[in-house]
Parts: structure tokens; C-alpha cells; sequence
């Protein structure tokens, strides 16, 4: 008999909030949604519902973060803003207009700096905080692709979008790898804003994610395949292909690892949220609540107080924020 997936422990709606296209944590009591209809929600983990909300454009919010203090929100097109928190609501203290007409998601680290898409296929580096320069470093590939002799026939143009980037751990070094609409992978090195390793895969990249612990990454596409992937430990740092997953349906549109190395999720266009094992990478769980696509996944930081156990979170288009308690014993 096949196992029935799992129920939500809640599932958060607010009126005339519709489709949810990005969710963070902000501690483990504080959830931030960004919306189709360009405003932000805050919803409170210990009632569920959402004490707060305000606009911040008629643009879409395609993706959202909350650092210590600020707040930073994107938006279709490129806009980036940054608030902070003023006599119980958000202040805007600076917009940026990158003029990034593609898809990709902005990225951040521990060291409290955020990565942005600039134009086509740039990368700007800056600080999170309101009071430092917004940006140190302007990672551009046109140029270096150019007067590179390997491989052959690779050059900027030949990119296309910037699609997902996020910012990776090898060997107690950091670097940045950038995935764009050609399939090619591109791994910069920080301290040189150089490209150091160019990877052809099999498609292009929508979302991915990675474990610098277990040298792996996961990225979804528009096919009905998840590929495979990690670093060869030697001075080239380059980028290898491990093979992939089948999955039923194309189309997956972010992809998390949790932090405790157990789980990784997929979102995908048919509404469904895939859980597989970190370790065996395989499938664990469908959850089929959604009746849209999911569009973000965002794991607590630590135990929601009210079921007392870390808590998945799921933004889909129908509206609905899901929450979920999976695999924490």
C-alpha cells in the first residue's frame, strides 16, 4: 500500500495577499513574505497571521531577505531596496535599479554581503548594512571570457541571463558560482574577481543549491530531471557533473538543502514539494497541498515554539504559505 504524504501543521492566507513568490525567516518567530502584487508580509510563527503588511511597488517581490537589522527586498526588473524597522513598520532607506530584466534571485553569506544581478549577466557585490558602501565589486564576465583560451568558443555573449548564483565554501575558500541561461556554470573567485572554472551542463539552470560539507550541489531546470554536481579537490577547482534524478514532472523552481544535512526540497511548477534524503539523495515524501506552483522553500533557523520542532515553509502561487514538520527525529 502506498504511504499517503504528510499533512501541514498550518497553512497561513491573508486577503487579497495572492500568489506568494519568495519567503525568509527572520529568527525562527518571524516569517517575511514577498508577493505578485509587490508588497511584503510579516507573519507571526506564534498566532499565524500576519500583524503587518505594506507595499512597496507595483512590481512583483521576487525575492527577500532580513539580515539583523535591514530588510532588502527584490523586485521585477531589478529594483532593490532596503528598509529598516521605525516605530512598528519599515522605513525605506535606498533604492537601486540594476536593471536586471531576468529571473535571478539576489544572494547573501555570513559575512553580511548581498550579491546582486546588474544588467544581463553582472554580478555587484555589496554590504548589507545601510551604513556601508553598497558596493565593493563589480564581477562582469565580458572580457575575461574573451581572453580565455579554454574552452574554446565560450565567450560573454554566449551566457545569455544570469539565472542563480550563490555564493559557495571549497576548501575553506570562498567563491561565487553563477549558473545562466545557456547552461554554462561559472566559478568566480572573490579575491581576484576572476573566473576560474567554466562548466557546460546539460541545461539551463532555474535554482540550485550546495553543501560545501559534503562537496555536493542540486539544480532544478525546466526538464524532469535534477542534476548532480561537485568539485574536484585540486587546485583548479573545477566543476563536476554527478549525474541526476528522474522526478515525475518538469519544472522545479528553487531547490534547499536544510541545514542539518538530512533533507533537501524541491518546488516545482506542478504545485508539488519533493523531500529526498540528503544522504541517499532519494525521494522521501511528495507533498501535494499546493494547488499552484511553489515558488520558495525556507527552513526556521531553530524550533517554532508552537510544535516545538523546526518548521518548513512553502510560498506557492494559489496564496498559501504551507508550513510543515519533516524528518526532525
Amino acid at each position: 500500500m502506498a504511504v499517503l504524504p504528510p499533512d501541514p501543521v498550518f497553512c497561513m492566507r491573508a486577503n487579497d495577499m495572492g500568489a506568494v513568490n519568495c519567503i525568509c525567516f527572520h529568527s525562527t518567530e518571524r516569517l517575511f513574505s514577498g508577493t505578485a502584487k509587490g508588497a511584503v508580509y510579516l507573519w507571526d510563527m506564534q498566532t499565524c497571521r500576519s500583524p503587518l503588511h505594506f507595499s512597496i511597488g507595483s512590481e512583483p517581490v521576487t525575492s527577500i531577505y532580513h539580515g539583523e537589522e535591514t530588510l532588502v527586498t527584490q523586485q521585477k526588473g531589478g529594483i532593490l531596496k532596503r528598509w529598516h524597522i521605525a516605530n512598528a513598520g519599515y522605513v525605506l532607506d535606498s533604492t537601486n535599479d540594476t536593471n536586471h530584466i531576468g529571473f535571478c534571485r539576489f544572494a547573501t553569506d555570513d559575512d553580511d554581503r548581498i550579491y546582486y544581478p546588474s544588467n544581463d549577466n553582472e554580478i555587484c557585490i555589496g554590504k548589507l548594512n545601510i551604513d556601508d558602501d553598497d558596493q565593493t565589486m563589480t564581477l562582469n564576465p565580458k572580457g575575461i571570457l574573451d581572453e580565455r583560451k579554454e574552452p574554446p568558443g565560450v565567450n560573454a555573449q554566449q551566457l545569455g541571463s544570469l539565472m542563480c548564483m550563490k555564493p559557495v565554501t571549497i576548501s575553506n575558500q570562498l567563491y561565487l558560482l553563477a549558473g545562466y541561461e545557456s547552461g554554462i556554470f561559472l566559478t568566480w573567485d572573490l579575491r581576484t574577481a576572476s573566473i576560474i572554472n567554466v562548466t557546460t551542463l546539460e541545461e539551463c539552470p532555474i535554482a540550485f543549491d550546495f553543501c560545501s560539507e559534503a562537496n555536493r550541489g542540486i539544480y532544478g531546470n525546466t526538464t524532469d530531471k535534477l542534476g548532480i554536481f561537485g568539485y574536484q579537490r585540486n587546485n583548479d577547482v573545477k566543476l563536476i557533473n554527478r549525474g541526476d534524478i528522474s522526478i515525475k514532472n518538469a519544472g522545479i523552481n528553487c531547490v534547499r538543502i536544510r541545514k542539518d544535512q538530512k533533507v533537501f526540497s524541491t518546488g516545482g511548477n506542478d504545485g508539488r514539494v519533493r523531500v529526498f534524503s540528503w544522504k541517499s539523495l532519494r525521494p522521501l515524501t511528495v507533498l501535494t497541498e499546493h494547488r499552484a506552483a511553489v515558488n520558495d522553500i525556507a527552513y526556521s533557523p531553530g524550533k517554532v515554539d508552537l510544535w516545538k520542532s523546526p518548521i518548513m515553509a512553502c510560498a506557492s502561487t494559489d496564496g498559501v504559505i504551507s508550513l510543515w514538520n519533516l524528518y526532525n527525529n
